[in-house]
């Protein structure tokens, strides 16, 4: 008898070490988990404040978000912050600090990291109607380019970065549909980069992609007398949207003096902007391609002609010449008849309500199957597709630089290309080959 209560307290002794056993190696692998938070389950806590203005700080408080942001993102319901407009300040495993963004409406805050989607609490905006969208139009653009080269072989391969429609309040649920098989990686932005190793002589390539996304009209309604200066003149934000760059020579003595003749004494940058576009359209006559081909803003201050893009950089550059953050769009419009052609417009910033666009070209002359010409200061349609916004962000691959080397582009219209160290006499072509797909 004592010889079988031995072995069963023997048995239970084992059995509880086996399970005490368990459950160390548990609070081991917990322990060991990484600084980031990686092993846990995000959580967020609360948001500080509660309610604000577009454009405003906030602090969302919680807990394992990785001290790396990497891909994810911030939404205000189905509205995300966006790199191109600075919206992302701080990221930590405990603290986010954020910008509330254009467009913008009261709805639960969401933190989407990966393939998970962590709820935040609500979160109400200030005068959220100054922003409303309507008449969404489901897009599916097939955009293709066929690379040859012309003249003799390559022997190193030729990167190219493709746009698609970026993503923002007016162009949602970007994605991507199927790519060619060159595709090496998908980047900030919905934007992809393609790799072909070689270009050989009298050989045709081809990079390719589909992608869709849903497009919405967007009006604005602004109380100009609630307009205030109230701009955050030392942020990066700031500083980027009102400097000058190539073809928006915002600082040339021509163009400051002419976009104080415009303006006078006017204080308020909502009436400002409105006048700027008011004198190019007046004073600016369509011509294409512009005179010398030239699509400076300061070009057309000599001979009053332009395409879309030098009536955009003539708005850009008078507004940021007068302390107002403005940027082209590079992008598309679909016409009437489903052809999709490159276009340029352009948007300012209104402290408090965000980016409000203009189409100053189609505010000048009215194109068939489009808006009246007055509906183009404050409102866009749903046939502009933006595919930059005044800022791309793209990165090397590990590959060519040994770790990623993030630069800079103004605006990306059609393509980037590099070949690294590429020789001055050998040179390749692309062409273009953009189409609406109808399902």
């Amino acid at each position: 008898m004592k010889k079988r209560i031995f072995l069963y307290l023997k048995y239970l002794s084992s059995y509880y070490s086996k399970i005490f056993f368990i459950f160390l190696c548990l609070l081991i692998f917990i322990s060991s988990s990484k600084e980031d938070g990686s092993y846990y389950k995000p959580v967020v806590y609360r948001v500080q404040p509660k309610r604000g203005f577009v454009g405003d700080e906030i602090t969302i408080y919680g807990e394992n978000f990785g001290n790396e942001r990497n891909k994810n993102e911030i939404f205000f319901g189905d509205t995300g912050c966006q790199d191109y407009d600075f919206d992302y300040i701080l990221w930590s495993n405990n603290l986010i600090k954020i910008k509330v963004p254009t467009g913008a409406k009261s709805d639960y805050l969401k933190v989407q990291m990966q393939e998970n989607t962590i709820n935040g609490p609500y979160f109400k905006i200030n005068n959220q109607d100054s922003h409303t969208y309507s008449a969404p139009m489901n897009i599916t653009i097939d955009y293709t380019l066929k690379i040859h080269s012309i003249s003799n072989s390559f022997d190193k391969p030729l990167y190219v970065w493709l746009p698609s429609a970026v993503p923002g309040s007016k162009q949602r649920e970007v994605s991507l549909v199927k790519t060619s098989k060159n595709h090496f990686q998908t980047q900030d932005d919905e934007l992809d980069l393609f790799k072909v190793n070689n270009l050989y002589s009298a050989e045709e390539y081809y990079i390719s992609k589909r992608f869709s996304f849903r497009n919405y009209q967007l009006k604005t309604k602004i109380n100009s007398g609630s307009i205030t200066n109230e701009y955050d003149f030392d942020s990066e934000f700031y500083e980027y949207y009102t400097s000058p760059q190539y073809a928006i020579e915002s600082d040339d003595p021509k163009i400051i003096k002419l976009s104080q003749a415009i303006v006078k004494n006017e204080k308020n940058p909502y009436i400002k902007a409105k006048l700027i576009y008011d004198w190019i359209v007046e004073n600016i006559e369509y011509q294409y391609p512009p005179p010398n081909r030239d699509w400076r803003a300061i070009c057309a201050l000599d001979t009053h002609k332009g395409d879309c893009a030098v009536y955009s950089f003539l708005f850009t550059a008078l507004c940021r010449a007068i302390s107002i953050p403005a940027r082209p769009i590079a992008g598309h419009v679909i016409f009437i008849n489903d052809i999709v052609s490159m276009h340029f417009w352009a948007e300012f910033y209104i402290p408090k309500h965000g980016w409000i666009p203009v189409d100053v070209n189609y505010g000048d002359v009215q194109v068939a199957g489009f808006m009246p010409k007055e509906f183009y200061f404050g409102n866009m349609d749903n046939r502009h597709i933006a595919f930059s916004k005044g800022r791309v962000k793209c990165y090397l691959p590990k590959e060519l630089e040994g770790d990623y080397k993030e630069f800079t582009l103004k605006y990306l219209q059609k393509y980037h290309s590099y070949m690294k160290n590429k020789p001055k006499d050998k040179k390749y072509k692309i062409k273009r080959i953009i189409r609406r797909v109808l399902e």
